[in-house]
């Protein structure tokens, strides 16, 4: 039987005061070899679940030695900055929201762990038209070519801070947390 375990993150709080862990290592949960087999004998028969694509998604970021952030620290670090989201406050000052990046993301319409009261809305009115440092770019091209199912969504706030959080996610998969820039309060 596939099982893709789910560690639950862990969220470290202080009396009014978030303390956002730095990020971590990326956890693949299965065996490579599992896995690799898995994919073989399911793409035969032309299935490709999202924890199939998550799992291979890690061991992609793993190899590149990249760090994933904890999504609910995120969204907690967001909140205590900007407010509850769009939807909980408004489209005035004090809200964020998840933007997607491209319109290819906004056609897709997937985010999963998003409540929109407490975690940032999804604007699908619009996509991310601030700069992206070059890197960053280079990552999502590279995910893109061996990942095309996945979306991506890029934090944004209505009021002139950036606060750039890179997230990927795909149907059936959790949402990852894999780059942030110009953001001088965050401490991760």
């Amino acid at each position: 039987m596939l099982s893709f375990l789910k560690k639950k993150p862990k969220i470290t709080e202080k009396k009014d005061e978030i303390v956002v862990l730095a990020p971590v290592d990326v956890q693949v949960v299965t065996d490579e070899l599992f896995l690799e087999e898995y994919e073989r004998l399911a793409s035969e028969i032309g299935f490709r679940p999202g924890a199939l694509v998550e799992e291979k998604l890690k061991l992609f970021l793993k190899a590149k030695g990249m760090k994933v952030f904890n999504f609910l620290n995120v969204r907690d670090f967001l909140t205590k900055q900007y407010g509850r989201g769009i939807h909980y406050s408004g489209r005035g000052e004090g809200s964020w929201s998840w933007i997607p990046l491209t319109k290819t993301d906004k056609a897709k319409k997937i985010i999963n762990g998003v409540d929109s009261w407490t975690s940032g809305h999804i604007d699908n009115n619009r996509t991310y038209q601030l700069q992206i440092p070059m890197y960053v770019l280079r990552l999502i091209k590279e995910i893109r070519e061996n990942f095309p199912e996945v979306a991506f969504y890029v934090s944004g706030v209505s009021v002139p801070h950036p606060d750039p959080f890179l997230l990927v996610t795909g149907v059936g998969m959790s949402d990852l947390v894999i780059a942030h820039w110009n953001e001088p309060d965050f401490k991760g």
